[in-house]
């Protein structure tokens, strides 16, 4: 009885980690599927290039892939897709984010940042569009 009352107040330390809904400062997508890594990254580097992407890198056998930056309405962004492939194919999407006629560095990608909420949702919907098994979320 200990050990599960220790193990039910331990429960939420364990799903901020990795949750089911993004919070604030959260900047990986993580979408687990059963799609082999190679098909996988083949149709997010479609996707991308219909979402108005250039691909800067394709590389198959490290599992990564990651696009020049990409000016849009609210500042310009740019993507990293990496895959590993263990018993399910992980897909971590992530990237960085700058804003228009900003000098300053680009920044991380982040959950709850209004600066860069729109490429959020473009990250989101390049995960729902793989139709993964399941969808987190997480912060480097």
């Amino acid at each position: 009885m200990k050990k599960l009352f220790t193990f039910l107040l331990l429960l939420p330390l364990f799903t901020l980690a990795a949750g089911n809904s993004p919070i604030n400062k959260d900047n990986i997508i993580t979408v687990t599927s059963n799609v082999p890594a190679s098909i996988a990254l083949s149709h997010i580097k479609s996707l991308l290039e219909k979402q108005g992407y250039t691909i800067k890198e394709l590389n198959e056998e490290a599992g990564t892939l990651s696009t020049e930056p990409k000016q849009n309405n609210f500042g310009a962004t740019a993507i990293l897709v990496s895959i590993k492939k263990m018993d399910w194919t992980q897909i971590n999407i992530s990237g960085s984010f700058a804003k228009e006629n900003d000098t300053t560095p680009a920044s991380p990608v982040e959950f709850g940042n209004k600066d860069c909420e729109g490429a959020w949702t473009e990250f989101e919907d390049i995960a729902k569009a793989l139709k993964g098994i399941k969808v987190s979320y997480s912060r480097k």
